[in-house]
């Protein structure tokens, strides 16, 4: 893909200097006519320009052959003419999935006061956690940006892994995990395996708790097809743990309620209640690539509780089990060790599950989830 720059009209709606048209010989693609072209090369991605110490920069990325592998390489060029001629610099080694997981497209951000300077960037490839963010510092040598530290002296910078954090002038700002429930509106750290219907859940009939019906996933007994699951998404460090405090009085028969992880749409594990016949009982399921769903029945649930605690653990390889509680005190191990998952781009979720095989009946009442990050 050939890079250009294109004069535009104030409102941004029409090209002045060039065409963008419909390919005949390849339905889907355009042609692109006229412009200037910045950088020749068949790949570019994530394109952006900005103008520093009267120099115009244009960042994007290139696919490059290294060492076997076809790699996103985060590159620059520069010229004093918006229309160049430029030259390139490569401005980050990638080293692969192996060693820092390909940082790649993002952005060159600096503070307020325009002395400090940052790389924002995802990940091209990544594991359980997905395409994670990383946030590298950068600095400018000979008016060129060089990020994170230049350990070979060549010039480029390679990724680090620990960093100190940027001074925010909004001391407040923080990952979104742990949630009371206590607001009117969900978290921005949550979101539904499915579109939600709006009769199906509420913040509202029960004040300080989600409340979730359950009803029948699209295609029965498919936890990817169960349409109560809300999650938020797993943050790598060396311990983590989830608990959930879940109310369960409003359980009815073919609910099954409580505590999963889950990927994009073929592996998850989850500890829970299941009702059968009035009974609620403890029941661990699991699902790992192309085995069948693994599935144990545990205590049942004295009439008299109405509320059972379950939590997760994970560590830094995302090993992750469960255990359930009583009392909130004494938590029990149940169920089997499961691995965190890839999920295509978007990284394993953590979450409540909710759905009812038999009918539309039932809900539960969530009311904490407490998410723990441990890096010692």
């Amino acid at each position: 893909m050939v890079s250009r720059i294109f004069k535009m009209s104030d409102d941004g709606k029409q090209l002045l200097d060039g065409l963008i048209a419909g390919n005949s010989n390849n339905a889907g693609y355009l042609d692109i006519i006229g412009g200037y072209i910045t950088h020749p090369f068949r790949t570019s991605e994530a394109n952006k320009i900005f103008k520093h110490n009267n120099y115009y920069y244009f960042f994007f990325i290139e696919v490059r052959n290294s060492d076997g592998f076809q790699l996103r390489i985060p590159v620059i060029l520069r010229s004093k003419n918006i229309y160049g001629p430029y030259e390139l610099k490569e401005i980050l080694h990638s080293q692969g999935t192996d060693k820092d997981f390909e940082p790649n497209q993002g952005s060159i951000v600096d503070t307020p006061d325009g002395i400090d300077w940052y790389f924002v960037t995802h990940h091209g490839t990544g594991h359980f956690s997905g395409r994670f963010l990383s946030i590298l510092s950068m600095k400018w040598v000979n008016d060129w940006p060089v990020i994170g530290i230049d350990n070979d002296n060549d010039g480029v910078g390679e990724m680090v892994w620990k960093q100190r954090m940027p001074n925010l002038s909004n001391s407040n700002i923080k990952m979104q995990t742990t949630d009371y429930f206590t607001d009117s509106v969900l978290g921005v750290q949550w979101q539904w395996n499915h579109q939600p219907r709006a009769d199906k859940w509420s913040l509202t009939e029960h004040p300080g708790c989600l409340r979730l019906y359950a009803f029948k996933p699209l295609q029965e007994k498919d936890f990817f097809k169960a349409g109560n699951t809300i999650g938020q998404r797993y943050y790598r460090c060396e311990n983590s743990k989830a608990t959930v405090k879940i109310e369960v009085a409003g359980m009815a028969n073919g609910q099954d309620a409580g505590l999963s992880q889950y990927d994009g749409g073929k592996n998850f594990s989850y500890l829970g209640l299941v009702m059968i016949d009035g009974i609620k009982k403890l029941i661990y399921k699991q699902k790992e690539d192309n085995n069948p769903i693994y599935e144990s029945i545990g205590i049942v649930l004295p009439k008299k509780v109405k509320e059972i605690f379950f939590r997760l653990n994970a560590d830094f390889q995302g090993k992750c089990s469960f255990q359930y509680s009583i009392d909130g005190k004494k938590f029990i191990a149940f169920g089997e060790t499961s691995q965190l998952t890839w999920a295509n781009y978007r990284g394993t979720r953590l979450g409540i599950y909710n759905y009812n095989n038999l009918q539309e009946a039932g809900f539960v009442d969530v009311d904490w989830f407490e998410y723990q990050l441990v890096n010692k």
